[in-house]
């Protein structure tokens, strides 16, 4: 079984929090630098796009661009429970399972939900069960992220920077499932 690259990981993680001054941009720059080293051709292409696209916005309009796309009546939410079952009973028995998950493996999910994407993204290299790892990446974070690439894919939307982040999290998620099966 492959090894996730934890501070791609990490990295893609804070790429996509809310953006908080030089360590936001700081994560993008390592994120794009690590996706060339160990990411396919559409996961780094589709990073490079977020991260130049990103790279022409100044901080308040970061923040403003993060807001309206994830938080408020936002185009789509980064809750991969919410995504996939909105208010379902479901969802509270899988936040029950990550927060489990979460706990045992010493990642703090700070003041989101669990299934928060960019807490499920620090939890997937320190999962040492690799069939857990990949169960939870092919039946959870893929079809998630699915949904919300298709949100984006309406309207105006897919002008939406995140939308090539979100692209690129998927093709590097889909080579580690390929990775797993080797």
């Amino acid at each position: 079984m492959a090894e996730l690259n934890k501070s791609l990981y990490e990295n893609f993680s804070t790429s996509i929090s809310y953006p908080t001054a030089e360590l936001f941009l700081k994560s993008v720059s390592d994120c794009n630098e690590l996706l060339k080293e160990n990411g396919s051709r559409g996961a780094v292409s589709g990073f490079k796009k977020f991260k130049a696209e990103l790279e022409k916005l100044d901080e308040t309009q970061l923040e403003e661009l993060y807001t309206k796309t994830f938080d408020i009546n936002g185009v789509c939410s980064l809750d991969l429970g919410y995504v996939l079952f909105g208010e379902d009973y479901k969802r509270g028995a899988l936040l029950v399972e990550i927060s489990r998950l979460l706990r045992e493996n010493d990642v703090d999910p700070g003041t989101e939900l669990a299934d928060h994407l960019p807490n499920v993204l620090r939890l997937l290299p320190k999962l040492t069960n690799f069939e857990e790892r990949e169960q939870m990446i092919e039946k959870l974070v893929i079809p998630a992220i699915n949904n919300m690439i298709l949100k984006f894919g309406k309207g105006n939307n897919k002008k939406c920077i995140y939308y090539y982040a979100l692209k690129s999290l998927r093709d590097l998620l889909e080579d580690s499932l390929e990775e797993f099966n080797l």
